[in-house]
């Protein structure tokens, strides 16, 4: 009997980020149910969206300069290029904001019976920044979330954009920058 299938393994922990390392090697140290396994997924996944949404977003923008040329052509344009990088951008905006979402789920189920970790994001992360974390979660975590200045602004521009309109984009012809315009930041 010949065998005619190769097998292929796959396995560069070198090039893993620490999500996907986690993620691949956690059952030593972790049990996690079914319902935390698929955040822990969950978090990989919405990471990983984000990272293909901004190559998206990459090809997208330098194709703004169209919508440029159509409004000189013909004193009108439907910025159709500034739309659809709004509307990725925004995408990968919300999809980083779920890979946040469901870490707060994973670090729940590692950390069971630790203090301070609610059901709820942005609890979570006030939590962190009154020192209300069970000193039993190692401080690296710990202060990762204490020291996370950005959440609150992100947690409002998510919060914005999930209960809004897609916004829209304005190439500047000086310098070549990207501004964003949504109804809902006036």
């Amino acid at each position: 009997m010949s065998i005619d299938k190769q097998i292929l393994i796959d396995f560069h922990p070198e090039r893993w980020g620490t999500l996907d390392r986690f993620q691949k090697l956690h059952r030593e140290t972790y049990t996690l149910d079914k319902h935390q396994t698929g955040a822990l997924r969950g978090a990989a996944n919405h990471f990983h969206k984000a990272v293909r949404l901004a190559r998206v977003a990459e090809v997208i923008a330098p194709r703004m300069i169209e919508d440029r040329a159509e409004l000189d052509e013909n004193g009108y344009t439907a910025s159709k290029r500034s739309y659809e990088f709004a509307a990725v951008v925004e995408a990968l905006l919300l999809s980083l904001y779920s890979a946040v979402d469901c870490t707060r789920k994973v670090l729940r189920a590692a950390y069971p019976k630790a203090q301070g970790f609610p059901d709820s994001t942005r609890k979570l992360f006030a939590n962190a920044k009154n020192g209300k974390l069970d000193e039993n979660v190692p401080l690296a975590i710990r202060e990762a979330l204490a020291d996370a200045d950005w959440f609150t602004e992100f947690r409002l521009l998510r919060d914005a954009l999930t209960h809004s309109d897609s916004g829209s984009c304005h190439l500047d012809d000086e310098t070549g920058k990207i501004f964003y315009f949504n109804e809902v930041f006036r």
